[in-house]
């Protein structure tokens, strides 16, 4: 079993699931995993609940190139149950990106050196080399319903605007990383 696999079967034991595979010669496999989630169902909206244990090992980037912003932000996901890495700008992210495997990033838009629209092109042509595609979600101050459609057209999947509310950023955490409903773009060359 390669190392995706491993990851994959440790993730999804630790919070209670079960994973396996059919294989046929000459047809394929099919892989599959069934987890003991709950789902609770407040007015239309759907909230998946997570366990703590489901998080432990999984590790968020935040780049901002705002140090207060950094720590802000990185304390929040720390008090969520995940491991936390830093960037302070989107050349310092692609790195991270290459060395490191990410359950998601949480992007500022605007930095020095490379900004968050560059860093997140860059990563996408890197991931069409490979199969995984990692949520990136954009952390700006711009509110304008322009800024998102800009930031969802480059390839981030979701948006958030600073300063970021607990719930609302464990709330969009937990979608993206968790559950299967998210929709997957590609990064406009």
């Amino acid at each position: 079993m390669g190392i995706g696999l491993t990851l994959c079967q440790r993730i999804v034991d630790s919070i209670g699931g079960n994973i396996g595979f059919d294989s046929k010669e000459g047809e394929g496999s099919l892989f599959w995993f069934s987890l003991p989630l709950q789902e609770i169902t407040k007015s239309t909206s759907r909230t998946l609940t997570v366990t703590p244990d489901a998080k432990k090992g999984l590790r968020i980037l935040v780049v901002d190139d705002d140090e207060i912003n950094r720590i802000v932000t990185g304390n929040l996901v720390k008090e969520m149950g995940f491991d936390v890495d830093f960037a302070e700008n989107g050349e310092e992210a692609l790195f991270a990106f290459l060395t490191t495997r990410y359950a998601t990033i949480l992007m500022d838009c605007q930095m020095p050196v490379m900004d968050g629209s560059t860093a997140t092109c860059e990563i996408r042509k890197r991931e069409r080399e490979n199969t995984k595609r990692i949520p990136i979600i954009a952390l700006t101050a711009h509110i304008a319903p322009e800024a998102r459609q800009k930031c969802l057209a480059i390839g981030m999947d979701d948006f958030l605007s600073k300063p970021t509310k607990r719930e609302v950023l464990r709330e969009t955490l937990d979608k993206w990383i968790f559950s299967e409903f998210n929709a997957r773009k590609s990064c406009a060359a």
